[in-house]
């Protein structure tokens, strides 16, 4: 077979693959199969360059073309696949995800095209042609996203990419290259493509005199033979020092340039290698989707489920055929719908009952005469005996033919509905149903005669008759079991709607699972021997992608400069503002005023005294109201600097540790807290011995006194330990301890500079709480409180719970993160808990920040930050981030200065503010506005009522107080019983996922706890039990977090219900009283639970570490794994029983807060319907009442409105 034989087999056998992919919805496969069948069209030959985002591919590429053509910045910046080639002219061509390819050619700006390299989500590949390249014709060399991109999109493109490629350079930074993503990705690389080269950049920070460069590389080489990669060869390069010693650059180009000599040689094998991959992959792809789906359903198909997997689907159909037909009507349906079926189906109109009924006929003719003497008598027998036969054979007929389905039906549809029984039985058995003899008689027409059609229009007559009479013989039966049915359904029965919610998950899944293997055991058939639809879809495929690769030739347009440019560029703060500039400002002085005026009108009425307090607290309440600011960010993000730049001053020092970072609060002034004092609340005694415990544990030591911790601190720091943080601690507690041993729990009054030193001191830090600081400057006086939380990843355990119930009840939040360092493991934790109370905000109240903003070296990479910021929070579900790039230092510097400040801060106060005194306050105007013209229109109700009442006065007074009898039975008493059921169900079904998606984090969190880079710097056994409190520490945590949020939906679930049923039994009481009208409830917040999670005793899981005999084999074999999945499941038992123990305190919460509530809500139900109907009694008695309240009314008409 020639060559290009062998390149059209290639062809059609890809088209083949990709269609089998895009039936099994392979959709990573399928694109991969789309890609190839361009690169065969084009016979490219490929060298790609893959590695950490960091590591230096782009400028490695640049370093070959001979210019700067790739953009190169600390974070992901190749967000898609660039490709380079030798060109006759210069161009690009930058294909969008979903709008027509741009075309840049001649002498265009290389920094458009650079900008649209960095942008994943609309751009999808970008060509650049180069006259100057210092590449050979015919190849293209191809850059991909970082491999240890954060964005999964970037993951698919690079690896499809990389399928593609004929040789691959991975490239790593000199500093990175033994971590284990280098190890598994390049593992992988080589199971797919034997042409795969490692290049170690940026050997220019070896330093020779800590380690020579030959230990370095066999370190290097040895590292890679430990994890089975064996390259073609491993290169060692420095960009910035092209002259270094042992600087291979050279010898990279060499290769690029001596494979134009074998190119079709080796395009032809990677391509064949290409179809096996493809296939593999799917293959793959399909065991993966499998063995997901049965770890996923493992809690609901037992390994006997499997076995009984025809029974489970058999049960799931009576069951779901059950539920259906215990709705009495569906069942009234299906049993009248049988019935007729019956009824139309029986062939009770035989031959031989067509001629019975034509005998009986012709006795009936006036010429019918029996006996030589014509006797009358005989005649009257003889046609009596006829009827007697006809009626006799019928119901024979009928017993066969209707009779007996009918009985089956019965007994079936109640067995349906599983009420089938002995009792039921025996009395369907015992039915008759006895033909009256006038079915024959009444249907035969007087004067009828014998004719064939005659009688057949007589035997249709009496088969309709004999329908009506079945139907009217079990009319009464369905009527009487459809109140059977009613009394006895099993529907209402919580057992049988769980039974049948589980059969339906469980068939559900096994269609699945039994799906998945079909493809699994279909796949090798249809790659040699494809059903004539696969040989079609992959003609069709084959013409498609013809047609697209034609349509996008013809799509292409040049590109034009356009105002786009700019707006591309804008940050997410400028669409912010746009969405803020359109909220209405609110006249909230006008509306504050009318409400203390209608407060003050209402006053002079005795009832609406209380009416009247209300309104005037709301108001005052808007008037000053105070806003929560919560703080939060990773301990060396800046929060504190942020602060300072928020108030404009230099208000809060920098803590020196995590451990003792404590909760500041900084609030406005009072009278009896004056500008620039501090309450300093001191741990007590307990709380101090807990975290000094914990940071003694945590060097191997075991206190249970404050006294012995402090005689045994000295010895400790001296412990060769690598805990320093815990060691810091120590030495600061054995400082601090004799001069506040006493004072311990206490408030300290301080000023500021005694404040600085408990914040900045770690010797008094370590013995605070919480520090309540009052300041006055523009934002205090805004009423706002600013709390700076611990670091995100505070050590401390007792933040953990604060900082929920901040996220939680904060008025808005801001995150910092820090420019050089965005998105560290502590940001992805902290937004990962952000995530799952979010949707329970009122408002969007979050708002992001880049702090040192200023460490861009020009606006481009500032820009570049905050857009890698902003798509981080898209992807864990913070839809629309506002994301600001701010200079904490530089914008305290121009608030103390007075001058302009930069960009980034105006936008940012701009933004806040306008969210502080507009949206926030929106939302306490709009109940004020509402509770002054509830009370407004309660007032004219209660007039217009008494006015059309006054005629029939008796009459309404005896309807009064028969409503009152009537609201004071209902309320005198009303359980909580139904919400506490409501809300323990909402409690099982939350708790139900609970597990899983904390174990759903488990390999994360193992990755994370058993890093190989532990183990190169302690020694096994240090390494092992540092793993495993790290990862017990990690599922406690998680579980704690999902526990309080549980509790937290749990509050929101009861007073969701509280509000429905407060709508409801207005209506109720509107029914009865139509002037009746009710402020709404409002909820009152109950202390939510704390919670201390399992694993206290990391002891009964060190068995584990047995699964461990060295570093090599623990990574590279699959010890790691064994001892992975025993960790797993039986921490899990654990896990069970802890939230099982939990769930038990959760019920006796929601318990007392629904009762609570509902106590609440039927003492206002019923205080508020007594007062009207009260004051509707006087109104009616008193006329001189009437009077002065209509007065009052005008008086509020006039006054209290606009």
């Amino acid at each position: 077979m020639d060559q290009l034989e062998e390149l059209q087999n290639i062809k059609q056998k890809n088209a083949l693959l990709a269609a089998i992919f895009k039936q099994n919805k392979d959709n990573e496969r399928y694109a991969k199969s789309k890609l190839f069948a361009d690169k065969l069209e084009k016979q490219t030959f490929t060298i790609a360059f893959a590695g950490h985002f960091s590591a230096g591919k782009s400028s490695m590429i640049n370093a070959l073309v001979n210019e700067q053509l790739l953009p190169t910045s600390p974070i992901p910046t190749s967000a898609n696949i660039v490709t380079v080639n030798k060109a006759d002219e210069n161009y690009a061509i930058v294909h969008f995800v979903d709008q027509s390819p741009v075309k840049f050619s001649g002498e265009y700006d290389i920094q458009h095209v650079k900008k649209y390299s960095k942008d994943g989500s609309k751009v999808s590949q970008i060509e650049i042609g180069h006259k100057t390249s210092g590449l050979p014709k015919g190849i293209t060399v191809m850059d991909t996203p970082g491999v240890d991109s954060t964005d999964d999109a970037h993951r698919v493109s690079t690896e499809s990419a990389l399928h593609l490629a004929d040789i691959v350079f991975y490239v790593m930074d000199y500093n990175h290259v033994q971590s284990e993503l280098n190890f598994q990705f390049t593992k992988q690389l080589l199971h797919y493509n034997e042409n795969i080269y490692l290049i170690v950049n940026q050997i220019d920070k070896h330093r020779e005199e800590e380690l020579s460069f030959t230990a370095y590389k066999e370190s290097v080489s040895s590292a890679f033979t430990a994890w089975n990669v064996i390259p073609k060869d491993i290169y060692y390069t420095s960009l910035k020092n092209r002259e270094m010693l042992h600087n291979d650059f050279e010898q990279v180009k060499q290769i690029v340039n001596d494979s134009i000599l074998h190119k079709e040689e080796l395009f032809l094998l990677s391509a064949t290698a290409t179809l096996e991959k493809l296939k593999d992959e799917h293959l793959e792809f399909l065991e993966e989707e499998k063995k997901g789906l049965q770890h996923e359903l493992s809690y609901l198909l037992t390994e006997e489920d499997w076995i009984n997997v025809e029974e489970i689907l058999e049960q799931f159909e009576v069951s779901e055929k059950q539920k259906k037909l215990q709705e009495s009507d569906a069942w009234k349906k299906v049993f009248e719908s049988n019935r007729k079926e019956i009824l139309s189906n029986a062939s009770i109109m035989t031959y031989e009952i067509r001629e019975k009924l034509k005998s009986y006929a012709e006795s009936r003719q006036d010429n019918f005469k029996v006996g030589f003497l014509s006797s009358k008598k005989k005649t009257e027998q003889e046609r009596n005996n006829r009827l007697t036969e006809t009626i006799e054979l019928l119901e024979t007929i009928v017993s066969t033919h209707i009779t007996a389905h009918i009985k089956n039906l019965m007994k079936r549809m109640l067995k349906d509905v599983g009420l089938l029984n002995d009792s039921k039985t025996s009395e369907i058995n015992n039915m008759s149903f006895s033909l009256p003899s006038e079915i024959i008689v009444d249907t035969m027409h007087n004067g009828a005669s014998t004719t064939g059609d005659a009688i057949l229009n007589y035997a249709n007559r009496v088969n309709d008759a004999v329908s009506r009479y079945f139907v009217k013989e079990t009319e009464a039966w369905k009527e009487e079991n459809i109140q059977y049915i009613e009394e006895h359904s099993s529907t209402e029965d919580e057992q049988f709607n769980k039974k049948t919610d589980t059969l339906r998950e469980k068939q559900e899944a096994i269609l699945k699972v039994t799906e998945i293997e079909k493809r699994v055991e279909d796949l090798s058939k249809l790659v040699i021997a494809p059903t004539l639809q696969i040989r079609k879809d992959s003609v069709d495929l084959l013409s498609e992608w013809n047609e697209e690769r034609q349509l996008f030739e013809r799509s292409i347009v040049e590109y034009v400069e356009t105002t786009e440019e700019e707006e591309e560029a804008v940050n997410a703060v400028a669409t912010e503002e746009e969405r803020s500039e359109e909220a209405p400002i609110l006249a909230f002085d006008e509306i504050i005023h009318r409400a203390n005026k209608i407060g003050e009108i209402l006053k002079e009425l005795p009832d609406f005294q209380e009416a009247a307090s209300v309104i005037k607290k709301k108001a005052m309440r808007v008037e000053n109201q105070q806003f929560t600011i919560a703080l939060f960010g990773a301990f060396s993000a800046g929060k504190s600097s942020f602060s300072n730049a928020l108030m404009g001053a230099n208000v809060l020092p920098v803590s020196p540790n995590p451990t003792t970072a404590t909760i500041n609060k900084i609030h406005p002034v009072t009278d009896t807290h004056l500008h620039n004092t501090a309450d300093v609340s001191l741990k007590t005694k307990e709380q101090l011995l807990e975290d000094v415990k914990f940071a003694f544990e945590q060097l191997g030591i075991t206190i249970t006194s404050l006294e012995e911790a402090f005689e045994k601190a000295p010895a400790a720091v001296k412990e060769n330990s690598t805990e320093e943080v815990h060691k810091s601690f120590i030495n600061a507690f054995y400082i601090g301890y004799p001069a506040v041993k006493d004072k311990l729990g206490e408030v300290l009054n301080v000023d500021e500079k005694e404040f600085s030193l408990f914040v900045a001191q770690e010797s008094k830090s370590c013995f605070v709480d919480f520090i309540d600081f009052y300041f006055d400057c523009e934002l205090t006086r805004l009423g706002v409180t600013l709390v700076d939380t611990p670091g995100a990843d505070s050590i401390n355990a007792r933040h953990t719970g604060v900082a929920f119930d901040y996220i939680r009840n904060a008025d808005a939040v801001l995150f910092v993160t820090y420019f050089n360092h965005a998105f560290a493991k502590a940001d992805r934790e902290f937004l990962i808990q952000l995530g799952r109370v979010k949707d329970s905000f009122e408002l969007d109240k979050m708002f992001f920040v880049v702090n040192a903003i200023d460490l861009a070296s020009n606006e481009e990479e500032a820009d570049l930050v905050k857009q890698y910021v902003k798509d981080e929070l898209q992807r864990f579900g913070i839809r629309f981030p506002r994301v600001f790039g701010v200079s904490s230092l530089q914008a305290l510097q121009e608030k103390e200065n007075k001058m302009q400040l930069h960009k980034g801060m105006e936008q940012f106060e701009k933004s806040f503010h306008q969210f502080l005194e507009q949206d926030l306050k929106q939302i306490a105007v709009i109940a004020l506005e509402e509770e002054s013209n509830r009370q407004k229109n309660k007032l004219l109700s209660l007039i217009q009522q008494t006015e059309a009442n006054l005629a029939r006065k008796e009459e309404r007074l005896t309807e009064l107080t028969n409503q009152e009898e009537k609201i004071r039975e209902r309320y005198t008493q009303y359980n909580a019983i139904s919400l506490t059921k409501d809300t323990t169900q909402e409690l099982e079904s939350l708790l139900f996922y609970v597990l899983q998606r904390v174990y759903y984090r488990f390999n994360e969190f193992f990755k994370e706890a058993y890093n190989p880079s532990l183990f190169s710097n302690h020694s096994a056994s240090v390494a092992l039990d540092i793993a495993l409190k790290d990862i017990l520490q990690m599922i406690r945590f998680d579980l704690e977090q999902e526990l309080r949020v549980t509790n937290f939906r749990v509050l929101q679930f009861i007073q969701r219900q509280i509000t429905q049923l407060d709508k409801e039994e207005m209506r109720i009481l509107k029914d009865w009283n139509g002037s009746l009208t009710f402020s709404p409830h409002e909820s009152e917040d109950y202390e939510l639970l704390e919670f201390v999670g399992p694993f206290q005793d990391k002891d009964k899981y060190s068995h584990v570490k047995s699964y461990f005999k060295n570093a090599k084999s623990f990574f590279e074999k699959n010890e790691k794994e064994k001892l992975r999945d025993t960790l797993s499941e039986e921490t899990k038992v654990e896990a069970t029983a802890y939230i099982e123990q939990e769930k038990q305190r959760l019920v006796e919460w929601l318990i007392h807060y629904a009762e609570q509530e509902i106590e609440r809500a039927r003492i206002k139900w019923l205080n508020e319907s007594l007062q009207q109907l009260a004051a509707e009694r006087k109104l009616l008695e008193q006329e001189e009442t009437l009077n002065r309240w209509k007065d009052i009314y005008q008086k509020i008409q006039g006054g209290g409105n606009a």
